[in-house]
C-alpha cells in the first residue's frame, strides 16, 4: 500500500483527484492520507506526551473553574474514503485514542459536510458541528436544541464566486482545463448572522498575533448566552465563526499553534475554552507540559541584518522577535568554531556587535548566536558559516 500511495503522489503538487470529480490533499506537512492509510508511515505522534499535556490544560483550566473541552475535526479523506483514486483499508486515526480528551465530530459530519474544491467543510455544516461543540460544552441542552437556538438568529445567502484551497495556484496539480473552470469557482450557501457584532481593535499586542495569525475580538449584545470564550483553533474554525459569535457575547479566536498561553487566560478570562482542530494537526502536535509555576515558552525569530567579515573582523546586526511579534529581550552568546567570543542581552529585540577575528586562520568557520531561554522565550541556537580570506 505504502509504495502505491507514494506513486499517486510523485508528481503532484498538493491537490489530488478522487473518483466522481472528487479533490484531496496531499504532499502536505502533516501527510493526512499517508498518517491514514499508508501501513509503513512513521508518524511523529507521541500519544503519551499529548496526553500528559492535555491533562495539564484540563488541570490548569479546573482550577481556575474554566470550561474546558477539545474537539477534532475529521479530514476530508477519512469521510469521503470512498471516493479516494485507490483502494484503503479502515484509515488509523490518532483520535481513536484519545476518546478520554478530545470528542471526535465524526459523530455528526458526513460526506456532503466538504466543500468539493476545498479541505474543510462547509458552513451549513459548521453550525452543525457548532451545535454538537455547545451540546458538549452546556449539556442542559442537546445538539438540536443548540441548532434551533442557533438557525433562530442565522440566515442564509448564496456566495457564487468561491475558491477552494485545493485549487489555489500554489496547490493545484493539473491543467487548468474544462475541469477546472467547474471546479474552482462554485456556489456555496453562507452562513450569515442576523444581527451585526463588533469587531474589537484593542488587543493588546502580545495577543494580537501569533506568527502571520491576527487574533479576533468579537461582541454580540445580542448573543444566546452571557458566556465568554476562547477559541484555540486553526483553519478548521473559520466557517464556524458566525454560529460561535451568535450564541457567546464575546468570543476570543486564537490561532495557537499549539502555544496554550496562560497569560491569555488571565487577560481574557473566559468562560469557557475551546480548542478545535483539525485531524491531520495532530500528527504534529506540539505537546507543551506545564504546571502554575511554568508557562509554556514562544520561540524567537531571528534575523541577521548584518554579518560581513570586513579585514579582521566579523560585523554583526540582529533583530529578534518571538512568534507573536514581541521584542525578544533574550540574553545571548556567541561562538566561533565553538568557543565563546562574546555575550550581551537583546535591546528591544535588537543588537550590533564586532567580534575580532585575529588568531582565526584562513577558510570556512563556524558561528552559533545561542539565544538564552527567559520567562517568556525558548532557546534557540542558530549556526551560520563564514570565510576568512588571508
Amino acid at each position: 500500500m505504502a509504495s502505491q500511495l507514494r506513486e499517486y503522489f510523485k508528481d503532484l503538487k498538493k491537490t489530488m483527484k478522487g473518483k466522481n470529480n472528487y479533490f484531496f490533499l496531499v504532499n502536505d506537512s502533516n501527510n493526512e492520507i499517508l498518517q491514514h492509510y499508508d501501513d509503513g508511515y512513521e508518524s511523529k505522534f507521541n500519544i503519551g506526551k499529548f496526553k500528559a499535556s492535555q491533562k495539564a490544560k484540563m488541570s490548569y483550566l479546573r482550577d481556575n473553574n474554566i470550561n474546558y473541552k477539545m474537539f477534532v475535526v475529521p479530514d476530508k479523506s477519512v469521510i469521503l474514503r470512498k471516493y479516494l483514486p485507490f483502494d484503503t483499508n479502515t484509515p488509523k486515526r490518532h483520535i481513536d485514542s484519545l476518546h478520554d480528551f478530545a470528542y471526535d465530530a465524526l459523530e455528526v459530519v458526513n460526506e456532503n459536510d466538504y466543500q468539493v474544491n476545498d479541505t474543510h467543510i462547509n458552513m451549513l455544516a459548521s453550525v452543525k458541528v457548532v451545535s454538537f461543540i455547545l451540546s458538549k460544552m452546556d449539556k442542559s441542552k442537546n445538539i438540536y436544541d443548540h441548532a434551533r437556538d442557533l438557525w433562530d438568529r442565522l440566515h442564509i445567502e448564496i456566495s457564487s464566486d468561491v475558491k477552494g484551497d485545493l485549487f489555489q495556484d500554489l496547490n493545484w496539480s493539473y491543467p487548468k482545463d474544462a475541469l477546472y473552470k467547474k471546479y474552482s469557482r462554485v456556489t456555496f450557501p453562507v452562513v450569515v448572522m442576523n444581527d451585526e457584532c463588533t469587531q474589537l481593535d484593542d488587543i493588546p499586542d502580545e495577543f494580537a498575533t501569533f506568527g502571520s495569525r491576527k487574533s479576533i475580538h468579537i461582541v454580540n449584545p445580542n448573543s444566546v448566552s452571557d458566556k465568554k470564550a476562547l477559541l484555540l483553533h486553526d483553519s478548521s474554525t473559520l466557517h464556524m465563526m458566525p454560529a460561535f459569535n451568535t450564541y457567546y457575547r464575546e468570543v476570543f479566536y486564537y490561532w495557537d499553534h499549539w502555544y496554550f498561553s496562560k497569560d491569555l487566560i488571565k487577560y481574557f478570562n473566559p468562560d469557557d475554552v475551546i480548542e478545535v482542530r483539525t485531524e491531520r494537526f495532530i500528527d504534529n502536535a506540539l505537546c507543551p507540559v506545564f504546571d502554575d509555576d511554568t508557562n509554556v515558552l514562544i520561540p524567537v525569530e531571528v534575523s541577521f541584518d548584518k554579518f560581513t567579515v570586513n579585514d579582521d573582523k566579523l560585523e554583526v546586526d540582529i533583530s529578534a522577535e518571538d512568534l507573536c511579534k514581541i521584542k525578544a529581550t533574550s540574553d545571548f552568546e556567541c561562538l566561533v568554531d565553538k568557543s565563546k567570543v562574546y555575550s550581551a542581552k537583546l535591546d528591544d529585540g535588537k543588537a550590533s556587535f564586532t567580534i575580532s577575528l585575529d588568531g582565526i586562520g584562513e577558510g570556512s568557520h563556524e558561528f552559533n548566536l545561542i539565544l538564552m531561554e527567559n520567562e517568556r522565550n525558548s532557546a534557540r541556537n542558530i549556526k551560520k558559516t563564514f570565510e576568512v580570506k588571508i
